[in-house]
């Protein structure tokens, strides 16, 4: 087995078995990424073709002591974004200054669902509000970084998450995972 530094010391000499191991070991990875980030397979196939490629035209610039994985993993997310810029129209984006957080029920429901039934619910939402509920519930960036990289205002970022986590909420109780009434007093 080739260890971490063998194998980007490899790959940065353009070894192909070094090339090979990488996308064999991170390769599922990279992926599921991707199929988090894009709307269909298709979509998922061109973000991952290209995250690999940036991988290795780009893996002469990782540091000696920066982890591999987080570093493709920030790759796959940038090839993403750009994906979306390259792609998506910005229709939709607006501005919301006060925003009521959701309660914690969703938070409760989630824990109860697989992974694949938490991906299936999420990526039926619309493109604006997934990109933002996956760059800071999953990846965990904050509306400033995910404003910034989504060329959008902080508060709009706050927007898509809010109006993400309640369409998740619909959605599971529509799935009977989510069962409350509220109490009064």
């Amino acid at each position: 087995m080739i260890n971490e530094i063998e194998l980007v010391k490899g790959c940065k000499a353009g070894k192909e078995k070094y090339q090979k191991t990488l996308f064999q070991v991170f390769g599922k990875r990279v992926m599921g990424i991707c199929i988090r980030y894009s709307n269909c397979k298709a979509e998922a196939d061109d973000m991952f073709q290209e995250a690999f490629c940036m991988v290795f035209s780009q893996i002469h610039k990782l540091k000696k002591d920066t982890p591999l994985f987080p570093w493709i993993r920030r790759v796959t997310i940038n090839v993403a974004i750009n994906y979306y810029h390259k792609h998506k129209k910005h229709h939709g984006h607006f501005d919301v200054i006060d925003l009521d957080e959701p309660d914690g029920y969703a938070d409760e429901a989630i824990e109860k669902l697989s992974t694949d039934q938490i991906l299936s619910v999420i990526d039926e939402l619309p493109e604006g509000y997934k990109m933002v509920f996956n760059l800071y519930v999953i990846e965990g960036y904050a509306h400033k970084e995910i404003a910034k990289m989504l060329k959008i205002t902080t508060s709009t970022s706050k927007s898509q998450l809010l109006k993400g986590r309640r369409l998740l909420m619909k959605k599971l109780k529509s799935l009977g995972f989510l069962k409350y009434e509220k109490q009064i007093g």
